[in-house]
């Protein structure tokens, strides 16, 4: 197995874990049951990544017509996959397979459908809380980005506290560093990249940018992709589907 440490931009680093050849095709064998594991366990239905079908424009859509939306970021994702979370859905020849010192690692390709079995329980834990609570929100999930949408600012303060106390007994942890609220009456939000108005989804200044920097630059291959990328948001917009 080979470990790469590829640079984040602030100064960290992210760590990818490359199994052989071999230990791959087992870990991609697996799929197909971890997915099916999935669905025939899931009781709510707020994570948009890593499912065909699903993704971040359907979880940026659901945040449209808010005043507010808050984005909660978990510290360190793949690192707390455990095996411990899931010794009770999945059997432990999976484990044995798609774990690497009890941790399903960033690189596996295996992981992402794990992540979606962990973050189930997660989902569960978070939703059963703003219920309890009363606590009138949209909330939707992307990988480790959490998204809490509402009209009422005191809120903002009300839904971190709550979802700490029901995360951290999973292992989880908020990074508080890049916790953001943001108000629609200081312009768009932007969820995962994307614009969110009143009632529509917005391509941001920042791909225009990428778009005309690659360009300018002659990277033809990069501005074609952010391109269809900003494309893909101007057709979501139109096609209903929110």
């Amino acid at each position: 197995m080979n470990i790469i440490k590829l640079p984040k931009g602030n100064g960290e680093f992210r760590t990818i874990y490359v199994p052989d050849e071999a230990s791959k095709v087992k870990m991609r064998a697996c799929i197909p049951f971890l997915e099916n594991r999935l669905e025939s366990i899931r009781t709510i239905d707020v994570n948009y990544a890593f499912q065909r079908g699903r993704n971040c424009l359907q979880h940026a859509a659901l945040h449209i017509g808010f005043r507010y939306s808050l984005s909660l970021d978990l510290c360190n994702f793949f690192d707390s996959l455990t095996a411990d979370l899931v010794s009770d859905v999945i059997p432990q020849s999976i484990i044995d397979i798609c774990f690497h010192q009890g941790v399903a690692r960033q690189g596996f390709p295996s992981s992402p459908a794990i992540s979606n079995l962990i973050g189930l329980k997660l989902d569960e834990e978070i939703t059963k809380t703003l219920r309890r609570y009363q606590i009138q929100c949209v909330y939707s999930r992307y990988a480790d980005d959490m998204t809490f949408s509402f009209n009422d600012e005191y809120l903002a303060e009300i839904i971190p506290s709550l979802v700490t106390t029901e995360i951290t007994p999973l292992g989880f942890q908020i990074n508080h560093k890049k916790t953001r609220l943001q108000c629609s009456s200081n312009g768009r939000r932007i969820i995962c990249g994307i614009g969110v108005g009143d009632s529509s989804l917005h391509v941001t200044r920042k791909i225009r940018r990428k778009i005309r920097a690659a360009v300018h630059k002659g990277n033809m291959r990069s501005a074609k992709g952010l391109s269809e990328w900003a494309k893909n948001i101007v057709c979501h917009q139109f096609s209903g589907s929110y």
